[in-house]
């Protein structure tokens, strides 16, 4: 079908959680597509070629107009319809049907007689969610458990530490293990763990199971700090990044896919042990998302980077197989989870202000007054309101708002 009969033939519609329908104007955009992982195997050559790419859900920002003598009434039930939690349906005539969440919607009433309306729609990446039945954290534990154990299985199997690797273990550990911060319930026994993952670094050679294991715990211990998602998050950035940097022998690149990958299960276990105002929107759930999936990227691409041929007898290095394939399954899992932990969480406005206004007027309007005024100081904060802003905010200033 050309797309001029798609234009002819399919109309845009929006049916929202409710089960409206809704019909605007809308302008062609564009569609942000994330890939996940192919595998190739080839006859005579031993192990397989990964293909990968990001597992992540596509985006879609999508620009609509009411419009008509009623066009505010129009967006307004619109908006009322798009403040119910469940998923929208968008039949598109370039993207054909699609289902998934709006995570911001931006409404614009300067223009008389239109409306316009932007949206950051996104779109699940399978219908194969996770069963509500089942406990987001008690799989993603399950699947990180048994990461960890062929992590380890196969690198103590297949690497062959000498003393210069058991060294760079030992200077490795405290610059790794100090880019997460304990609370002070669990910072005894993190300091415990770091020491007990120096003695049993300088036996590397004679042991190195357990050198293996204690460095791995070094790793998993953080997901259940008590802090934020972020701040957990981007400790395990910075201490990936330094396990990223330590490749330097056969034995590293050994070690860095085993504990690479129990970093990113610690991701993944940290994205769903936090504290209840973590993730307040759905754009912080994207963004935890995105950290995880890029980090999951460069992790990848490291791999691809590190392999070296089986014909180079001494050097050949290949990427195992079961553990991409059960990170990949834990990656996926995590990322359904936290789109399925979207569709309870606030959707972010934008409004642009018609006339001046301020501080007092905005925050009953979009929010609503109390006693203690705590949501005037809210409100102040999510919009960066400074004091000369108090008593007059000017028209044409953006103001964002949750629902």
């Amino acid at each position: 079908m050309s797309w001029i009969n798609r234009l002819e033939n399919i109309e845009f519609t929006i049916t929202t959680g409710d089960g409206k329908m809704f019909k605007p104007l809308w302008k062609n955009g564009e569609k942000s597509k994330e890939f996940n992982i192919s595998k190739y195997d080839f006859i005579n050559v031993e192990g397989s070629f990964i293909d990968r790419k990001k597992a992540s859900a596509n985006q879609y920002p999508l620009i609509f107009w009411f419009q008509g003598e009623d066009n505010i009434e129009q967006c307004d039930e619109f908006e009322l319809s798009a403040n119910d939690n469940r998923y929208w349906t968008i039949e598109h005539p370039f993207y054909g049907t699609i289902k998934g969440q709006p995570t911001n919607l931006k409404r614009s009433d300067k223009d008389y007689n239109v409306t316009e309306v932007s949206v950051n729609f996104w779109e699940s990446l399978t219908d194969d969610y996770p069963a509500a039945e089942i406990s987001f954290k008690d799989e993603i534990q399950s699947k990180t458990n048994n990461l960890n154990k062929i992590a380890i299985d196969f690198a103590v199997e297949n690497s062959v530490p000498k003393s210069s690797d058991s060294k760079n273990l030992l200077n490795g550990i405290p610059q790794l293990s100090a880019k997460f911060k304990p609370d002070s319930a669990n910072f005894n026994n993190y300091n415990a763990a770091i020491n007990k993952s120096l003695i049993s670094a300088s036996n590397l050679i004679s042991e190195p199971f357990q050198a293996y294991q204690d460095f791995q715990d070094l790793i998993s211990t953080p997901a259940f700090f008590i802090s934020t998602v972020d701040e957990k998050i981007n400790s395990y950035v910075e201490s990936y990044q330094i396990l990223a940097q330590s490749i330097e022998s056969l034995f590293s690149k050994y070690f860095f896919e085993s504990n690479g990958a129990s970093i990113l299960a610690g991701m993944c276990l940290s994205a769903i042990n936090g504290t209840d105002n973590d993730f307040v929107t759905r754009n912080d759930i994207i963004n935890v998302n995105n950290q995880i999936n890029t980090i999951y990227e460069e992790y990848l691409e490291t791999l691809d980077n590190n392999q070296v041929s089986i014909y180079e007898i001494n050097d050949s290095w290949n990427a195992n197989i079961n553990i991409q394939n059960d990170l990949l399954d834990l990656i996926t899992f995590t990322s359904n989870s936290l789109f399925l932990l979207s569709f309870n969480a606030r959707q972010e406005r934008e409004f642009e202000l018609l006339k001046d206004s301020n501080l007092i007027v905005l925050t009953h309007r979009f929010v609503g007054l109390d006693v203690d005024d705590k949501n005037i100081d809210k409100f102040r904060e999510i919009n960066n309101i400074k004091n000369n802003e108090l008593y007059k905010i000017k028209k044409g200033r953006t103001i964002k708002y949750f629902v």
